[in-house]
């Protein structure tokens, strides 16, 4: 959640910056900062927008200054060598995105490490806006521009005191002195949106229009505005005050990369009903749009409805073609599967933080955004008996005399490639199209809705409720063993199901047994990961498992953690669960 506001000061009325196409040789300067990595409460959108104004600034001729997750001192540095360059520009501007707060009217901009409990540390542990207004001022440049994408959510909200006087939401709101143009991106006081792609539905707005020829700064933003109140369908409605002396352009002359492209949609059947989903107007063949990506719906009457995201190009005419797979009477949210009796749970699809930055983290955990669309996933982890109704006579054996062979405890003993195997026999049987889940989907899934270490929260001590862990009954026999600080009653495994559900209804997604995925393992797969439905590198050696066990510590016991084993490999605490695609998406 954030919010944007810009902030252009041309209140030296003896400077002349009125309009950009008179000023060919003028030095544009500018300080771009995004700070994501917050320990307290890490943002996904900051550096993205960061750089990508960075980017964008270059090419309209600023000399850019990028700095990404800097903590105060670092912070302080580059304001003052900003400061310090700016006595040869005409034309400055800040950019920060990141975490911000208001106390007692004054803006403050968090760096990364800082610890706030009160009012009273604000001043030493963040940057005031105004020690940045008073360096740009300072340096009196012709025109002054900053944007604080910065209004998010209190990221010290539980250990906060405000204050008399201390903001609620968002930033301050500044007035728009003589010569100045302030651009909220919604009202003041509030936060907004932080949207389900790349960057924010404001700061993605401003970069969609940046590269329009020949739009003064208050028609910029109107056509901001308009793009913002459409994608977030009037929810967000962005807010300027103007009291300019003059015209400001980002662009004074024709940009080839505005160039729009056409889209045109053919459907199996013909007679279907094609939607983009993140724009208003309606679709029709040939039709023209901005380079960029699109969500288009493909639905008719007795078929399944399919979503796919499209990326245009500038100028690129797109043709997609899409055919509709006929409607599957079923079950909406549950069905069984008949040759086993799996019971399988719709997950609806969604976006969220894939990876953790707690301080259990490893550094293969990096946060990043993954969306995933609907899919089916077990109920429960394969039993002995639902394997060896495919597999007969396979034993899952004991653990020191402790038996894990039980017709209701979770199969063991199984490497990735004999769970490839049994899924080939299962799908000959019921003619579907079963499978693992992706390291995605089960992350997503296993978090059930929520974004705690574990999904009953943060507290390894709370687990023997939801999940069988490594815990006082098997320290009675196991006496090094490190564990949870309570008593789930079992030793070893125990029968699926016997601890509560997540929010989705899926039991044991964390301890009894780890699960196989269908992905291969890299450890730095996350940083070039793509965002829609990654299926994990091409390659490797390793294949992944997730969840922990029985035996399992407390760091182990995460929806974050990730290991691996290559897909020959069998263990005493090593299993899986199926999933199933939902038709169309």
């Amino acid at each position: 959640m954030f919010c944007t506001l810009i902030y252009a000061d041309t209140s030296h009325h003896d400077r002349t910056f009125v309009r950009q196409k008179k000023e060919k040789n003028q030095k544009r300067l500018a300080l771009v900062v995004g700070n994501g990595d917050y320990k307290e409460l890490p943002l996904l959108n900051p550096v993205n927008d960061a750089q990508a104004l960075a980017a964008a600034l270059r090419d309209k001729g600023f000399e850019v200054i990028l700095r990404t997750n800097v903590k105060k001192r670092a912070f302080e540095d580059v304001v003052r060598e900003f400061g310090r360059r700016l006595n040869h520009a005409s034309v400055g501007l800040f950019f920060f995105a990141g975490h911000g707060m208001q106390v007692k009217g004054c803006n403050y901009l968090l760096p990364l490490g800082a610890h706030i409990e009160s009012d009273s540390d604000v001043a030493y542990e963040a940057v005031d806006t105004g020690r940045i207004l008073g360096k740009m001022q300072d340096a009196a440049c012709g025109l002054n521009i900053v944007i604080l994408d910065a209004c998010r959510n209190n990221p010290f909200a539980r250990s906060y005191s405000r204050g008399k006087g201390s903001g609620t939401k968002g930033l301050a709101k500044i007035e728009a002195p003589v010569g100045s143009f302030i651009a909220y991106a919604t009202s003041p006081g509030d936060v907004a949106d932080d949207g389900e792609g790349k960057h924010s539905p404001y700061t993605q707005a401003i970069l969609d229009n940046i590269h329009k020829p020949k739009l003064s700064l208050e028609l910029f933003f109107k056509e901001v505005r308009k793009d913002v109140v459409a994608v977030t369908k009037n929810r967000q409605i962005p807010w300027e005050s103007s009291c300019l002396l003059g015209d400001f352009f980002f662009s004074s002359t024709s940009d080839s990369r505005s160039r729009p492209g056409t889209l045109t949609v053919r459907t199996v059947p013909e007679n279907t009903s094609v939607r983009i989903l993140n724009i208003v107007p309606a679709y029709h063949k040939g039709m023209a749009l901005r380079e960029g990506h699109y969500h288009v719906e493909v639905s008719s009457s007795g078929y399944e409805t399919v979503k796919r995201w499209v990326e245009l190009g500038a100028g690129e005419n797109k043709v997609l073609d899409i055919s509709l797979l006929p409607e599957v009477v079923r079950t909406p949210s549950t069905f069984t599967d008949p040759v086993t009796g799996m019971e399988f749970v719709l997950v609806k699809g969604n976006c969220y933080s894939m990876g953790s930055t707690s301080s259990e983290a490893d550094d293969d955990e990096k946060p990043h955004k993954v969306c995933v669309d609907d899919f089916y996933i077990g109920k429960y982890e394969v039993t002995n008996a639902q394997y060896r109704a495919l597999v007969p006579g396979h034993d899952s054996g004991d653990y020191e005399g402790n038996s894990l062979n039980g017709d209701r405890q979770p199969v063991v003993y199984v490497s990735w490639k004999d769970a490839q195997d049994y899924i080939r026999k299962l799908n000959r049987k019921s003619g579907r199209k079963y499978r693992l889940p992706t390291e995605a989907e089960w992350e997503y899934a296993a978090r059930g809705g929520t974004t705690t270490e574990r999904f009953w929260g943060s507290s390894p001590d709370d687990a023997c409720e939801y999940a069988n862990v490594a815990d006082k009954t098997a320290k009675r026999q196991w006496s090094g063993w490190t564990i949870h600080n309570c008593d789930d009653g079992y030793a070893v495994t125990a029968p699926v199901g016997s601890f509560r559900p997540n929010g989705y209804g899926l039991y044991d997604m964390l301890g009894n047994v780890w699960e196989w995925c269908q992905d291969w393992y890299d450890e730095d797969y996350y940083s070039s990961s793509p965002r829609h439905n990654p299926v994990g590198p091409s390659s490797g050696s390793d294949r992944v498992f997730r969840g922990g066990s029985w035996d399992c510590r407390p760091g182990f016991v995460r929806a974050a953690y990730r290991d691996r084993f290559t897909p020959g490999d069998t263990f005493y605490n090593l299993g899986f669960r199926l999933a199933l695609s939902v038709p169309g998406k």
